[in-house]
């Protein structure tokens, strides 16, 4: 599924080697992540742990020459029960 990121919540990044940090809404949901704009397919980066999607900077960066990369924050996105 192609689909694009609410242009009104990007938060303009002007330092080239650092990802766009965005949030899409989905439904009551809103998701942020991290995105580093390359020229191919997508590729969704997870961390199972729940660590900050920082850590994958160094490895999305060297993808991003490739592919478009996509890193959710998965920590702390919602209430807890």
């Amino acid at each position: 599924m192609d689909w694009a990121p609410n242009k009104a919540l990007d938060i303009v990044n002007t330092n080239p080697n650092q990802p766009r940090r965005l949030t899409q809404k989905i439904s009551d949901a809103e998701i942020k992540f991290l995105l580093y704009d390359g020229p191919g397919k997508t590729l969704v980066l997870l961390h199972a742990t729940g660590f900050p999607p920082e850590l994958w900077h160094p490895i999305a960066r060297e993808l991003s020459h490739s592919y478009r990369i996509i890193v959710p924050f998965y920590y702390d996105h919602r209430e807890a029960d």
